[in-house]
């Protein structure tokens, strides 16, 4: 029904992120899969090669931007702890 994601999807690539980070920090591979599998990506994704399929830019354009947003979530949530991990 919803072409894009809600603050679920937000919430869940923060959460992630912060999983990824206490893996880092406590150099834990299992964490850092653990924050993998929890990522919230796979529907962007799903929307973006139906969009190429289907043809419709509205629709590839709504989900690539909901899939690098979460991206930059994750990335940024992870560095973060990442970089206080170092201090």
């Amino acid at each position: 029904k919803r072409s894009s994601p809600g603050a679920e999807f937000y919430i869940s690539a923060l959460l992630a992120g912060v999983v990824a980070g206490l893996g880092f920090l406590l150099d834990s591979p299992a964490l850092v899969v653990l924050a993998v599998l929890m990522a919230p990506f796979m529907g962007p994704a799903i929307g973006v090669a139906i969009a190429t399929v289907a043809g419709s830019a509205g629709f590839f354009a709504r989900s690539l931007g909901n899939l690098l947003i979460g991206g930059i979530i994750f990335l940024l949530t992870g560095s973060l702890a990442g970089f206080l991990a170092r201090l």
